[in-house]
């Protein structure tokens, strides 16, 4: 009798419902979620931003520099001999430098977040620290900063430089032959070769130099400010994804 009670209740053991391993499940926040419509925000500018910055380089690469130790002179008029340099005796001060360095920063916040927007779109948001991605928000926050004191200074100089003054050059131009250079004011590269290209036998004389850099100096302003608003607008994408959705990075 004992021997069957026994036996009996190990049977039921056996039949017993064996209960399901057990499954991690991820909280809610740290699943992979698909990518909302907004996401097209970055697919949108950073190629944008990639190419305006890459082409403001450019231009500014190419803008003609003031040698003062070497200047070069174009001839005055077809009348004389007269030789005026190429470049006025003021000029601002770090005016490309100033420009270039926007568009680096420009570029290299643009290439960095081209690069994690790639482990996004591959491998869902990038599970990373708090400070981390608060310092990856505050980089692209400074690069818009950045962005909109270059766009500043570029469009103060251009509405502070010296007009040129063709009478006053006329004054001060040798008569017959000689060369001379132009002291009155000070200019920007912009102001001063979109003045002076006017002067068609000058600007000839330098091979249309003068054409060239007021086409090229007002381009580069004009795309410091698209620079500002594609920078500002990653910003903008950065910090509304960390305040609603967390699709591009998450702690």
């Amino acid at each position: 009798m004992e021997s069957f009670e026994l036996r009996s209740s190990r049977d039921k053991r056996t039949h017993e419902p064996v209960p399901p391993p057990y499954v991690y499940h991820p909280p809610e926040q740290w699943q992979a979620t698909p990518h909302p419509p907004s996401f097209l925000g970055f697919y949108l500018v950073l190629p944008a931003l990639v190419a305006a910055s890459a082409v403001a380089l450019g231009l500014k690469a190419s803008v003609p520099k003031k040698n003062a130790s070497d200047p070069r002179f174009g001839k005055w008029s077809d009348e004389d001999d007269v030789m005026m340099a190429q470049w006025p005796s003021s000029l601002f001060p770090n005016q490309d430098e100033i420009q270039i360095a926007v568009a680096a920063l420009a570029l290299a916040t643009a290439v960095f977040a081209s690069a994690l927007l790639f482990f996004v779109v591959k491998g869902g948001p990038l599970q990373i620290s708090y400070l981390n991605r608060l310092a990856i928000i505050v980089h692209t926050g400074l690069s818009a900063a950045v962005a909109l004191a270059g766009t500043i200074y570029v469009f103060v100089l251009n509405s502070s430089t010296a007009i040129f003054d063709i009478e006053y050059a006329v004054s001060v131009a040798p008569t017959g032959s000689g060369t001379f250079i132009y002291d009155q004011g000070t200019f920007s590269k912009e102001g001063w070769s979109c003045s002076a290209r006017v002067l068609k036998y000058f600007d000839a004389d330098l091979g249309h130099v003068m054409a060239k850099t007021c086409s090229i100096e007002m381009g580069a302003r004009w795309l410091s400010l698209l620079l500002f608003i594609l920078s500002i607008a990653l910003f903008s994408l950065l910090y509304l994804d960390a305040r609603r959705g967390r699709f591009f990075m998450r702690s």
